[in-house]
């Protein structure tokens, strides 16, 4: 795995909620958005990932599923 570096990460997180806003704005069901943000995160996981890596990740992402915050229309932007 890469190191990214945490103004490069903002920047990337920054852009994904403005994508993720501006489609909620405009009518699109959230339950749609989230399958497409989570299926192509998964897509680029098995991608990029060997296949022991990303059976790990999915059990990590499962392991702390309890720890990811509600999703809260521009919150994420402050």
């Amino acid at each position: 795995m890469n190191d990214y570096d945490d103004n490069d990460f903002k920047v990337c997180y920054r852009k994904i909620i403005e994508t993720v806003n501006s489609l909620s704005e405009n009518n699109n069901e959230p339950l749609m958005i989230a399958a497409v943000l989570t299926t192509t995160g998964l897509s680029l996981y098995r991608s990029l990932l060997p296949e022991e890596d990303y059976d790990k990740m999915l059990e990590v992402m499962v392991e702390f599923k309890d720890d990811i915050n509600s999703y809260q229309h521009r919150g994420y932007l402050n």
